[in-house]
């Protein structure tokens, strides 16, 4: 082998080249001697090009390090003929056009349809290389990259009709790995391939993968690369919930909420109600301690997530229900994940149904007292487009005291999370606060701590106190400190702006305003939110008073988790 690559390495152009060449004129008496089919030919080249990975030929030439100046042009051109030949393979396998409906022996797919896959997945899985193939992706018309998202499409067609008689007389007769690679491969240039992603969104394909593959195939056996065991619908629905969940792509909050509708939920929990009596929940799928559950927990912050969710719960079966209440492990599960979720949903029915109709004001000096029935939208801040105030009074008081000084920065924040598909709109923002409210309240009366408004509510120094409620991980927390010992749980909250450290200085002095701040987060990516709450009396049964918190106003910021202050 080492002297096969001593030789072949200076001529791996000359090699690729006549690959390339093969694929374009198969019909060639000098490159196809033998008469054979078109697609023979093209199966040919791939398992060509896929033995030159098996023989490790990539790690052989720069190791398993990332392309760099101390490597020659030499190795760097061998990656680029070992990429720009994965990529070919794939566009020619893509340009192939079967007549609808036909029906394949799960034989004859493999040799003939995953085989062209098997380059693109081996280059998507190797670091420097998949950076090459990013940037080779990005650099493709709109008509060729239409063309590979169409092919993986397909697809989620295709391997169901070839394997679906065959899994219904044994599901472990059915590899799962070769559907497995689409999956990979979409996903690995979903997330980093800008101009593929924008084309491939009304495609949906992790939806159709989900609903019409992983949830057919539930069963389906799958080895993993470091040899675990799996099936195919744990490992698609576990590897979605991954990659979203801790790289946070542009657009992925939005993809989960596409995998919801597509059922993702109602498989979380098909798995639950099959769990053996005694099995912890979701051991197979746990990817950095935290199981499938947890993780959608942890992104319900977002309110397309959560109406998705809250839409998913409602066409759970009762049967699946009644399975999982029966089984001790599996109930707690589900009961601790609606537990979690249920200040999200509490917000979800008293969100408005209309942005308009959102009661926000941003003026430091807004009281509840002139709390207007909505936004006028003739308020909003026409620069920026981030605050909204309910008069011209509230607007005025607020441009003097702080939105002149950060009106600029808002509208570079706005306009970088627009094009990132990560802005929060005004309802989502009120959405975020009455969660906040929601856990406030729910903290404040179950704690032993004194209440707001208490005689007794002050800290030595006779400042109140600040909530800082964090949702990750799983189940949520609740602290009550002040604002110096913020830095001491890892965040500085005085660092942010004028406007927030104007709040907690209100809040620290005014017994009737509480401060509070909610902090999630999504991949590299941390959610601030800042609320400010004033508490109204109630009578109750036993201490003669109940604290409820009620929402005044608040702001959210989304930063990268770089940009907070690490204790």
């Amino acid at each position: 082998m080492e002297q096969l690559f001593v030789i072949l390495r200076p001529k791996l152009k000359m090699y690729f080249s006549w690959i390339k060449l093969a694929a374009r004129h198969p019909f060639s008496p000098v490159l196809n001697p033998g008469g054979s089919s078109p697609l023979t030919i093209r199966r040919s080249l791939a398992v060509r090009v896929s033995v030159l990975f098996e023989s490790g030929i990539h790690r052989r030439l720069i190791g398993d390090n990332q392309l760099g100046g101390e490597h020659d042009d030499l190795e760097r051109d061998c990656y680029e003929q070992l990429v720009d030949a994965s990529l070919f393979v794939w566009l020619n396998a893509a340009g192939l056009r079967r007549e609808r409906g036909t029906l394949f022996s799960p034989e004859w797919y493999i040799e003939n349809v995953a085989s062209n896959w098997l380059p693109m997945q081996q280059c998507v899985t190797h670091a420097s290389m998949a950076v090459l193939m990013v940037d080779k992706l990005n650099t493709l018309d709109s008509k060729s990259l239409g063309l590979l998202s169409s092919s993986l499409q397909r697809q989620c067609l295709e391997w169901p009709m070839s394997f679906r008689k065959r899994y219904s007389e044994d599901p472990d007769a059915v590899d799962g790995s070769s559907f497995y690679s689409f999956v990979e491969v979409h996903h690995t240039v979903f997330m980093r391939a800008k101009k593929f992603a924008e084309i491939s969104k009304s495609n949906s394909f992790p939806a159709l993968a989900l609903r019409g593959v992983g949830r057919e195939f539930s069963d389906a056996p799958l080895t993993l690369p470091d040899g675990r065991r799996s099936t195919l619908g744990a490992h698609i629905t576990a590897y979605y919930l991954s990659t979203i969940a801790f790289n946070a792509p542009d657009g992925a909050l939005r993809l989960l909420s596409d995998l919801l509708h597509a059922g993702l939920l109602n498989f979380l929990l098909d798995t639950l109600a099959r769990l053996p009596t005694g099995e912890e929940p979701f051991k197979s799928w746990q990817w950095k301690k935290r199981d499938p559950l947890e993780r959608l927990f942890s992104t319900s912050h977002d309110l397309h997530i959560s109406m998705a969710l809250e839409a998913a719960k409602d066409e759970v079966p009762t049967s699946t229900l009644d399975a999982i209440a029966a089984n001790p492990a599996a109930a707690q599960a589900w009961t601790m994940f609606n537990e979690n979720i249920r200040p999200y949903q509490e917000a979800l029915r008293r969100l408005p149904t209309s942005g308009r109709n959102v009661p926000l004001c941003d003026s430091f000096e807004h009281t509840a007292s002139t709390q207007g029935p909505g936004i006028d939208h003739r308020r909003k801040c026409s620069w920026c487009h981030t605050v909204v105030y309910c008069s011209e009074r509230c607007q005025r008081q607020d441009w003097e005291s702080f939105h002149r000084r950060e009106c600029a920065d808002s509208r570079y924040r706005r306009i970088e999370q627009e094009l990132q598909n990560c802005s929060i709109s005004h309802r989502s923002r009120y959405f975020k606060l009455l969660h906040l409210e929601s856990v406030l309240n729910d903290y404040i009366r179950t704690s032993p701590h004194p209440r707001p408004g208490h005689q007794n509510n002050s800290w030595p120094n006779g400042k109140s106190p600040v909530y800082i409620v964090t949702t990750f991980p799983a189940p949520m927390t609740v602290r009550r400190v002040s604002s110096k010992e913020s830095e001491a749980m890892g965040y500085s909250l005085n660092d942010v702006d004028d406007r927030c450290r104007a709040i907690i200085k209100e809040s620290e002095a005014d017994s009737n305003v509480v401060f509070a701040v909610s902090i999630a987060t999504f991949g590299s990516q941390v959610v601030l939110t800042f609320g400010r709450f004033s508490h109204q009396r109630s009578p109750v049964e036993s201490d003669g008073s109940q604290v409820k918190l009620s929402v005044l106003n608040g702001f959210v910021k989304v930063l990268p988790l770089t940009d907070i202050k690490a204790g």
